[in-house]
């Protein structure tokens, strides 16, 4: 699919082509990258199950059972309107390096209370998740020493985020909701894990994806542009290998 998009890219004229280079270069890390690798050199099992508990206390009390749900973000709004935290929705133009989905502020920033603030130019289940990925922030601030630093979100910079714990521990949140443990345990017992070998791609991925269409919906339709079918898709995919390093180095 992410060889499909980069192909359609190429025959747009050479100044749009340019650019999704940068980006189209980052997806060809997420598909390759060791995620198993990276969540352990940057999150232990101890610290991640720590992280669950308190999601479950403050936020999600199915975390890693059921599904999450999305919606438009007035349901997120009226869900979460008892957690301290203050919401902004806000319409940011995307940019062609830069496509902010959100961003988390701190309570030592000089906030009355913490804020989150959600970039509403997005698919809804995009929005979903940004909002999901800074109350999982919020969750956690306390874990790491972070409490006065801005923590921002887009559709690109995964690279960074497989290195630095709370941007992990947030993403560690998100796939955990979107596909819960049965999830990957229904995947596992219809036989595609055992079709794997070595030299294979990762053959639960395509059937993870499909999970995820069944339940939420594709991330775009079909008049949306190739470059921004590519960043949703390399987004999806790059929470979809996080959840099942997860299954596989924590057996979570």
């Amino acid at each position: 699919m992410i060889g499909d998009l980069l192909g359609q890219l190429r025959g747009v004229r050479r100044r749009e082509s340019a650019r999704y280079g940068i980006y189209a270069l980052e997806a060809e890390n997420v598909a390759k990258g060791d995620y198993i690798q990276a969540l352990r050199s940057v999150l232990d099992r101890s610290q991640v199950r720590e992280a669950i508990s308190e999601a479950r206390r403050i936020v999600w009390p199915q975390l890693n059972v059921q599904p999450v749900n999305t919606g438009p973000p007035r349901v997120f709004l009226d869900k979460w309107s008892s957690v301290e935290v203050d919401f902004k929705l806000e319409r940011f133009p995307a940019s062609a390096n830069f496509s902010l989905l959100g961003f988390y502020l701190g309570r030592r920033l000089g906030l009355r209370r913490p804020l989150i603030c959600v970039n509403t130019a997005h698919h809804q289940i995009a929005i979903g998740a940004a909002f999901a990925h800074e109350m999982a922030h919020h969750v956690t601030v306390k874990m790491f020493e972070n409490e006065d630093q801005a923590h921002f979100l887009s559709l690109t910079g995964y690279k960074r985020h497989l290195v630095e714990a709370p941007e992990m521990m947030a993403d560690v949140l998100v796939c955990l909701g979107i596909y819960p443990r049965a999830v990957i345990e229904r995947v596992e017992r219809s036989g595609v894990a055992e079709e794997r070998s070595e030299k294979d791609a990762d053959r639960r991925l395509p059937a993870l994806l499909s999970e995820f269409a069944k339940r939420y919906g594709l991330v775009y339709d079909t008049d949306t542009p190739a470059g921004d079918r590519l960043f949703y898709l390399v987004w999806l995919l790059h929470y979809t290998k996080l959840r099942l390093a997860l299954f596989d180095g924590y057996n979570l």
